[in-house]
């Protein structure tokens, strides 16, 4: 008798809306056998709200919270769409970063529960989904956040400076123990008075799943039920050809740096100023910058950039191709996860410019002290000057680059992907064996251990008092017998 098929949900809250059954989405969709159910109250402006601030960068913390609570909002006002999933009982379910995405998973019961998040391994995200604390030493995005960007020389002072570790933890504290609760507040007050118990009753990941490969970041102990998968994205159908025009300018050059923020995201109007000063002064570089958002900048940048005769500017360029060719010397880069493997794999240092996310801020540190490329830590264009001519006098990056590439090639060889882990867990149909419960039921004292540790101080204090009040009474003792003696000593004389 053949064992019954099982089934899993996967909450796509990409930044798409798709409300028609019939388009070319749902149809590719459709193909692979995937059985779309669509969201019928999240509407396209939203999105479009999200990705425009994105561009402007106008989003912040405040309207990261305003896109959640409308996300929260659109799944618990649509009841049909809830009782729709729960009747298709499925075996499975996978969300996304997202924190609504807690309650989701908490409403629906569907038994196992993955989280994907797109990006490398960090000790906040372990604490945010109560896996475990972490020690100071060891780095995460939430510390750019809260205090800004670091400058070590190397990994090692990284890590042991007592002021970047008191940093750390008091951003873990911070973010862990005030600002998600702050969040979490905010987003349930968007659920239904009848729904809020069952979403509000904290379920942990039966398995977390980060996109990246070890190396990319700092190493740290991750949770028994945490794994590192290769970057869930869609292959290339070819190589894509270089447009013959780029092909002509890249001619005219003997070294090319290339420049590209992503898809999505722009530096400011204030780095693109500096960014540009930098190309006036380097004649003996050429330029290609692939943006799709001119019309965000100031006329004024990008007209001085486009007059440029070492500056090509396309909407779209294919990256892997350029990077790979042996006149590009250095990518100016978001520090996105996919420029950042696609620099790695190329051989090529890197230049991180952060905009918007943690993350980039935190891999423009990582970059620097790692050694392969540089961290633009203030939008300057001697600060720039500086940097580029440290990385074109030092010859280790190629050897520092080479090392990871040589790892994300066995790691793509392993199989260990997202799928060998689905499999996995609906074969086993438990994470009992792999999941340190405790995490879970523990609350911030518990989690930080600071329940335990304040004993341990009662402890030691009680202990060092009793060896003081100890060695106070016998120094007492003492001075009063010799007292005792210089008294007889004077009455006999």
């Amino acid at each position: 008798m053949p064992k019954p098929r099982k089934r899993f949900l996967y909450m796509d809250l990409q930044l798409q809306v798709i409300q028609d059954s019939d388009s070319p989405y749902v149809a590719k969709v459709k193909s692979i056998g995937v059985i779309p159910i669509l969201n019928q109250n999240l509407s396209q402006s939203i999105i479009e709200e999200f990705e425009e601030r994105m561009k402007t960068n106008t989003l912040g913390t405040h309207g990261m919270l305003n896109y959640m609570q409308a996300l929260t909002k659109s799944f618990y006002s649509e009841e049909n769409l809830i009782h729709q999933i729960q009747q298709l009982k499925f075996d499975m379910i996978i969300c996304g970063a997202f924190l609504e995405a807690q309650f989701i998973a908490n409403t629906l019961q569907i038994p196992l529960y993955i989280r994907i998040l797109t990006g490398n391994p960090d000790t906040m995200m372990q604490v945010m989904l109560k896996q475990h604390t972490s020690h100071s030493s060891q780095l995460h995005a939430a510390r750019t956040s809260i205090f800004g960007m670091e400058k070590h020389p190397d990994f090692h002072t990284f890590s042991t400076n007592f002021f970047t570790r008191l940093r750390n933890r008091l951003a873990e504290y911070i973010i862990g123990g005030i600002g998600l609760q702050v969040i979490h507040y905010q987003l349930e007050k968007q659920i239904p008075d009848h729904l809020k118990l069952n979403a509000t009753v904290h379920r942990a990941p039966d398995m977390i799943l980060y996109t990246g490969y070890e190396g990319l970041s700092p190493p740290l102990p991750l949770s028994s039920n945490s794994r590192i998968i290769p970057p869930i994205i869609e292959a290339e159908n070819g190589v894509q050809d270089i447009p013959q025009d780029l092909q002509d300018f890249m001619n005219k050059h003997e070294k090319l740096i290339l420049v590209s923020f992503g898809s999505v995201q722009n530096p400011t109007n204030e780095t693109l100023r500096e960014i540009s000063k930098f190309m006036q002064k380097s004649p003996d570089y050429g330029f290609i910058y692939s943006t799709r958002n001119k019309r965000y900048f100031q006329s004024e940048i990008f007209e001085t950039i486009q007059s440029l005769d070492n500056v090509y500017i396309a909407k779209w360029l294919p990256q892997t191709q350029i990077l790979n060719n042996p006149k590009v010397q250095i990518f100016f880069t978001h520090g996105g996860q996919q420029s950042y493997i696609e620099s790695i794999e190329a051989g090529k240092p890197m230049i991180v410019i952060p905009v918007f996310a943690p993350d980039q801020f935190f891999a423009c540190e990582y970059v620097q002290m790692q050694k392969l490329g540089a961290c633009m830590y203030k939008p300057d264009v001697d600060h720039l000057v500086e940097i580029v001519r440290y990385v074109e006098q030092n010859n280790g990056f190629r050897d520092r680059l080479l090392i990871l590439k040589k790892m994300i090639e066995k790691k793509k060889n392993q199989g260990l992907d997202m799928l060998y882990w689905v499999d996995y867990l609906m074969e086993i149909g438990t994470s009992e064996f792999i999941t340190s419960k405790q995490y879970q039921w523990f609350n911030n004292l518990q989690l930080y251990d600071a329940d335990v540790n304040i004993a341990i101080d009662i402890i030691i204090i009680a202990i060092a008092a009793t060896i003081i009040t100890m060695l106070v009474k016998i120094y007492r003792l003492a001075t009063c017998k010799k007292d005792k003696k210089e008294s007889k000593s004077i009455k006999i004389e």
